[in-house]
């Protein structure tokens, strides 16, 4: 079947999902399938819904580097080629009795022909070079007391080595005293006005030496007219320096 008049058609996963019927009908000469990693399963639903389209070649984007999981792999291939990479146990088969350095070549040698790579050096030349620089902090005299508590607390587990629970709370107390039910149970707060409730700004900053000195740093980079891009592997710990850059007069304007 002809498809309607128009060279190219944009749609998302989910779009295509709920209506996977309307792009059956027709033939795609091209097929670009970006976020392409999610297809590394061949049991999701993504990879069934798109492996019946009648299409006549395939290009997989995606910025997610390829791990060491050869059936993975293989489900990339076998989407892109079905008719060669048929059977993921070939690749265990073959490679199971090569030595190491024979099994890497294969796979470069197999992969050459469909993997086109892109590193950021290639595309990007004009970047500055990365500057790392680590400022060591002092814990606050509370940050000081709660980390001590806990380590006082979770000493069995520190004996028998189940560290997970422990070291996570150590985690989070190094990063904010709020962050933890006996910090924030303490932490002053506002009491009158529409921010009744609200963490009092100055013990908010002063009792986590951290987001003291991104206060600090912030005062100082932002009348030069720096941005700053602010990483943190806990969601709670934003909310926090959110709190504390609102206080502080920054506005929000994303």
């Amino acid at each position: 079947m002809n498809l309607p008049a128009f060279h190219v058609l944009i749609t998302t996963y989910e779009l295509f999902s709920l209506e996977k019927n309307l792009f059956l009908p027709f033939h795609w000469p091209v097929l670009v399938v970006d976020e392409a990693h999610r297809l590394r399963n061949r049991q999701s639903r993504l990879f069934r819904d798109l492996s019946v389209l009648d299409v006549g070649y395939k290009v997989l984007l995606t910025g997610t580097p390829l791990q060491n999981n050869l059936e993975e792999l293989f489900h990339l291939l076998n989407f892109l080629d079905p008719k060669q990479f048929n059977d993921s146990r070939m690749l265990g088969v073959e490679w199971v009795d090569l030595p190491k350095e024979e099994r890497i070549s294969t796979l470069h040698n197999l992969l050459k022909c469909h993997l086109l790579r892109r590193m950021k050096r290639d595309v990007i030349t004009d970047l500055p070079k990365k500057t790392e620089i680590i400022v060591p902090v002092d814990l606050t005299l509370l940050q000081k007391r709660l980390y001590k508590l806990i380590l006082m607390k979770d000493y069995h587990e520190l004996r028998t080595g189940n560290l997970m629970n422990t070291l996570i709370h150590l985690q989070k107390v190094c990063d904010h005293p709020y962050l933890m039910p006996s910090g924030d149970a303490i932490a002053p707060r506002v009491t009158d006005g529409e921010e009744a409730g609200c963490y009092e700004q100055q013990a908010l900053v002063q009792v986590s030496s951290k987001l003291h000195l991104v206060m600090r740093m912030l005062a100082k980079l932002r009348p030069e007219g720096h941005r700053v891009l602010i990483f943190c592997h806990l969601t709670k710990m934003l909310d926090l320096i959110e709190t504390a850059l609102v206080n502080a007069g920054y506005v929000r304007t994303v």
